[in-house]
């Protein structure tokens, strides 16, 4: 692709031009998006500048392009945002070669958290519907397992939007667990969010779930590989497991989300090899499933047979 030295340079400034965008960008979502902005805002005027707002008598607005892919979601996308810079800003400044979710700070993970609380909802509306027997199961009072719940934003989500379910969330990272009972607290959810503070490869549970959440890009793959026949074991006779998975798509984009999964620490597996694993696990064969845009990863749901 680069032919010389001025088109690598001007490369690496376009790049380098990108995160400080998307650095302006954040705060600028963080309020909503709404506008007007002041023409003296230094964040909003490089998002002028860039075609995400416009000059009104008023202020800075969003175009309507913008204010239609912003819209509700807003805070989340600024919080996504963070996440992103600070995850990598952490891998940039990092020397070993090995992933580690523990390596990001604890504004990062609150960060990560919030962007995913989408997730929880997105499950709620769009999953517990359409897998057989789960919207019944929700509607007497079912227990989602959180594998990784990390600070529990997700967990507080799909409570808020189940009245009657039940969450226990596992984490081996300790600070986030502490992070997890902040969030829980704050919302009122301690009698229906359980924290622990354990890996998936230590849970130890029996029929005592509906519904379980593994996201693969965050879980490692030794854990992964131990944790799902204790997952199919923790699950009630029917009882579904979700797996989110890194979406790898040729080019540019899926070699980028393969460096996240490595700056993570986390599980990267073909369809063919998931198939595999949950097979030998003792799940039924996964089936994959859609989802609209932007609400949640690409799934694949397994089942514990009856």
């Amino acid at each position: 692709m680069f032919e010389t030295a001025e088109q690598v340079r001007a490369a690496v400034r376009e790049l380098t031009d990108a995160v400080w965008v998307l650095s302006a960008m954040a705060p600028v979502l963080s309020s909503g998006v709404e506008g007007p902005f002041s023409m003296d805002d230094p964040a909003a005027r490089v998002l002028a500048d860039y075609g995400f707002l416009e000059a009104t008598g008023s202020g800075l607005v969003p175009r309507p392009g913008c204010a239609e892919a912003f819209g509700g979601r807003a805070r989340a996308l600024a919080d996504g945002i963070r996440s992103s810079l600070g995850q990598a800003a952490t891998a940039a400044f990092r020397d070993a070669h090995d992933g580690d979710w523990g390596a990001f700070a604890d504004e990062i993970l609150v960060a990560q958290g919030r962007a995913s609380a989408m997730g929880g909802q997105g499950t709620a509306v769009f999953v517990v519907p359409v897998l057989d027997g789960l919207a019944e199961r929700f509607a007497d009072g079912g227990v989602l397992l959180d594998v990784g719940v990390g600070v529990a934003e997700m967990a507080c989500a799909f409570c808020q939007a189940v009245p009657g379910a039940r969450v226990v969330g596992i984490d081996p990272l300790p600070r986030a667990i502490k992070l997890a009972g902040a969030s829980v607290a704050s919302r009122g959810l301690a009698k229906r969010v359980l924290l622990r503070c354990q890996g998936v490869e230590e849970l130890e549970d029996e029929e005592a779930f509906d519904l379980a959440w593994l996201p693969l890009p965050f879980i490692s793959p030794a854990a992964v590989r131990k944790g799902l026949p204790r997952v199919l074991r923790a699950l009630r006779p029917g009882g579904w497991l979700l797996l989110p998975a890194a979406a790898i798509e040729p080019g540019a984009s899926g070699e980028i989300a393969r460096w996240q999964v490595h700056v993570f620490g986390g599980t990267l597996l073909s369809d063919h090899e998931r198939t595999e694993l949950l097979g030998a696990a003792g799940f039924e064969s996964p089936i994959p499933l859609s989802t609209p845009p932007g609400t949640l990863p690409p799934l694949l749901a397994a089942r514990r047979p009856r």
